[in-house]
């Protein structure tokens, strides 16, 4: 319990100092030309506001919305899990989430499985399209998250070594370590925006 408590804030104090990184981000050196790719020809006037690369905003778009989608099962057992433990509720209702939970594991868990290992390649893409020179949380956000889709991918077709999967197990399905792989990820893009 104390565990989930220290992410609980930790998730909070960076949810409260995102908008101050995007603050402070509007005045840094070279705005305008971050996510400049190869392929979009001349680089932009930094003093002109127009639009950047489009396909660099649906990829990463296409991401972010996969991500939700492929994680919403986890997100939901999580919160279940933490109602169950955390409020003082009868044991019928406990019962009750825990049998939500089971059948929407039972349903959605599927695309947990098949989306995930999908979502780096995506992600791998609008980072080769998307260049940010001001900021390396986008490059420590994907590293990380293809460490933790990689670690699924062991567990999910038993290939890691007998000694280390309890280990890759806790860190895969510790609740912080995707809301922080998330968090970097968001923080980098809010300094890069």
């Amino acid at each position: 319990m104390g565990m989930l408590k220290r992410g609980l804030v930790l998730l909070i104090v960076i949810w409260l100092a995102a908008p101050v990184a995007g603050v402070m981000a509007d005045g840094h050196p070279g705005k305008g030309k971050h996510f400049q790719s190869s392929l979009d020809g001349p680089p932009e006037n930094p003093k002109s506001h127009g639009r950047r690369d489009h396909g660099n905003e649906t990829t990463g778009q296409m991401v972010a919305w996969l991500l939700i989608a492929a994680n919403l099962t986890v997100i939901t057992s999580v919160l279940i899990k933490a109602t169950n433990r955390l409020l003082p509720l009868g044991e019928a209702t406990k019962q009750s989430l825990n049998g939500i939970n089971r059948i929407q594991k039972k349903y959605l868990m599927r695309f947990h499985y098949f989306l995930n290992p999908v979502i780096p390649a995506i992600a791998l893409l609008h980072w080769s399209l998307s260049r940010c020179s001001s900021t390396s949380l986008p490059e420590w956000g994907l590293v990380s998250m293809l460490i933790l889709a990689g670690f699924g991918l062991l567990l999910k077709f038993r290939l890691a070594p007998r000694r280390f999967t309890r280990f890759i197990y806790k860190v895969h399905t510790h609740p912080g370590v995707l809301g922080s792989v998330v968090l970097i990820l968001l923080a980098g893009h809010l300094i890069v925006d």
